[in-house]
């Protein structure tokens, strides 16, 4: 989001521009999204946590000799969803559209890897359920960081 008055990006800020000094009046994050989003980090670093501190054999991987490419993919899953997620809560729209993506490249690589049906239908409905909060109406300002500077009492009272 920008401010709307020195055009300066704001990063977590969503109600004053540190840099004009100007409140500002923007979308509210819904909190179907701050859900969304602490879910699949606090998930994404109990996967980290877990594949760090557990026995490889529990997670159905080869020894770290071989097949690098399956730990690489395997890190990389969740380093993706908390960083997506992340950005998401902050409000950029990219962060939104990869964090589905990244949804839906779980799925084609369930789909390629022939796993139980129960898997492929849990990973659809979770897109769906995902896309669904994160694309409704009342989410699309909070992402599209939509908004407006607010009088100052001191301005008003001056002119």
């Amino acid at each position: 989001m920008k401010c709307p008055s020195c055009g300066k990006s704001l990063w977590f800020i969503r109600n004053f521009c540190p840099f004009c000094k100007r409140n500002i009046s923007a979308a509210p994050r819904p909190k179907s999204v701050a859900i969304i989003c602490d879910i699949f980090i606090v998930g994404s670093c109990l996967v980290l946590l877990m594949f760090f501190i557990s026995d490889r054999s529990e997670l159905y991987l080869p020894e770290r000799s071989g097949h690098a490419v399956r730990y690489a993919y395997f890190l990389f899953v969740p380093i993706s969803y908390i960083i997506f997620s992340g950005f998401s809560f902050l409000g950029h729209n990219w962060a939104r559209w990869g964090l589905v993506g990244c949804l839906v490249s779980n799925v084609l690589v369930t789909l390629v890897r022939h796993w139980q049906t129960s898997f492929l239908i849990a990973r659809i409905l979770a897109v769906a359920v995902v896309g669904y909060y994160l694309f409704r109406s009342q989410a699309r300002p909070f992402f599209m960081g939509e908004s407006t500077l607010v009088p100052n009492s001191k301005e008003e009272t001056t002119n």
